[in-house]
């Protein structure tokens, strides 16, 4: 039509022209991006949370106001990611176990580790002792064993006393000793708010990982002015470490 100016055809855009070319979707660019991920995916799938458990024993010796060992831990298996960090004695709890179970098919890993995260608590300025026992070997559960795991509590023994129900094994060993009762542990007394707290991490293996399996038992014993015997016992914290066999 006359008076009107003719525009000229659309020009075809295309993606590898000049500055307009969308970094996205060069495929130079995307190919090592969606290659890393896919490697690292067999890796991640692997690992997987260490498996927990929290069994309390009935009547077993309680955490008391006088006398209270509070107590959450985590674990982590060789080869396995850390679990949540679970509560497991509070004020007035029974004695308890935290069970952690570690792959037995893992080999050539570092070893995992059980972090404990735990107060003393008890009357202000009260002296305390520390005891633990360790026993060398795991619980087996799952393949030729046929065994679940994670089945319920354990305790090495429970002996009644005049200051409550004991439940470590005969020969424990004192990590702290505020009682004086002369076993060249270090003294322990309790803040002037009744509180002393007493992180602790240990290693976590297994026999197929070249390393030692162990149970273990924490129990305490704080000065109890207003208790017969002066000296009354706190709940009992045990670790089982099971071992799943392949």
């Amino acid at each position: 039509m006359a008076g009107r100016r003719r525009l000229p055809p659309p020009r075809p855009f295309h993606c590898h022209e000049g500055s307009r070319e969308p970094h996205w979707n060069h495929p130079k660019k995307t190919l090592p991006a969606l290659l890393i991920p896919c490697a690292l995916l067999p890796a991640l799938q692997a690992q997987q949370p260490t498996q927990v458990g929290v069994f309390f024993a009935p009547g077993s010796q309680l955490n008391t106001p006088q006398s209270c060992l509070i107590m959450s831990a985590r674990a982590t298996a060789p080869g396995a990611l850390p679990s949540p960090v679970v509560p497991i004695l509070g004020l007035f709890s029974p004695s308890g176990t935290f069970a952690a179970v570690c792959d037995g098919g893992v080999t050539g890993m570092p070893p995992g580790s059980l972090d404990l995260f735990a107060t003393v608590e008890g009357g202000a300025n009260q002296p305390f002792l520390l005891a633990v026992s360790v026993v060398t070997g795991s619980l087996s559960c799952g393949g030729p064993s046929n065994l679940p795991c994670l089945t319920g509590p354990s305790l090495f023994n429970s002996i009644a006393t005049p200051m409550g129900l004991y439940h470590l094994d005969l020969q424990p060993f004192i990590v702290l000793d505020g009682l004086g009762l002369g076993t060249g542990a270090p003294p322990a007394v309790l803040g002037t708010m009744g509180t002393f707290p007493l992180p602790a991490s240990l290693a976590l293996d297994t026999a197929a990982n070249s390393g030692a399996e162990k149970r273990l038992a924490i129990q305490v014993a704080t000065a109890d002015p207003t208790h017969p015997a002066g000296v009354r016992l706190s709940s009992c914290f045990n670790c089982d470490q099971g071992v799943d066999q392949p």
